[in-house]
């Protein structure tokens, strides 16, 4: 980031000292706001990453703490519901009717949402793969991939993989790619 404001501070430096030269002096304050501009902006996307990165910590633990009680729920998800329905049939009979409609509701519910979020991974899995393409990002297939496993994942998302593919098309001078994948990722991803 520092090195782009280095690079955008030279630009516009230089474009500074060509209205000077070409005899329009008294202009040359304007592009030196832009200057200042571009400084701004660069301690901002600094403190943004910053923010960002001192956040890993909770994320891991959000990471831990879902795949755990995921984990906990699968292996022993029957042990519970006999749990509650032992609980159940020690309540009136009302009561135990409406907390087996609720465990029943709850199970269709689960089923439900596990299924969507698998269908949703592997679709923005295969539009992510075709967008890679395109755009001609290398590794498409396993970058792919990763944004299917990101989309999965509740506390990531498929930013997580779009944007540093992004970053490296733009690194290795592919502006227009590193464009395209942007827009393609916010407005189709």
């Amino acid at each position: 980031i520092i090195g782009l404001s280095d690079n955008i501070t030279y630009i516009i430096s230089e474009f500074s000292n060509s209205i000077s030269a070409i005899g329009l002096g008294t202009y040359t304050y304007l592009p030196m706001s832009a200057q200042e501009i571009t400084s701004k902006l660069a301690q901002i996307a600094i403190n943004l990453a910053s923010g960002f990165v001192s956040t890993i910590p909770i994320l891991l633990l959000d990471i831990v703490i879902y795949l755990y009680a995921t984990y906990y729920f699968m292996s022993h998800g029957p042990e519970i519901i006999n749990s509650v329905k032992d609980y159940a049939s020690t309540l009136p009979k009302e009561d135990e009717k409406f907390i087996s409609s609720i465990i029943k509701g709850l199970q269709k519910s689960f089923d439900v949402l596990i299924l969507s979020y698998v269908t949703m991974s592997f679709i923005t899995t295969v539009f992510s793969f075709i967008g890679y393409y395109i755009f001609g990002v290398p590794y498409a297939f396993l970058l792919a991939i990763l944004t299917g496993l990101f989309g999965f994942l509740p506390v990531f998302g498929t930013w997580m993989v779009y944007v540093p593919a992004a970053a490296y098309m733009y690194y290795i001078g592919n502006t227009i790619a590193a464009g395209g994948i942007m827009v393609f990722g916010v407005l189709i991803l």
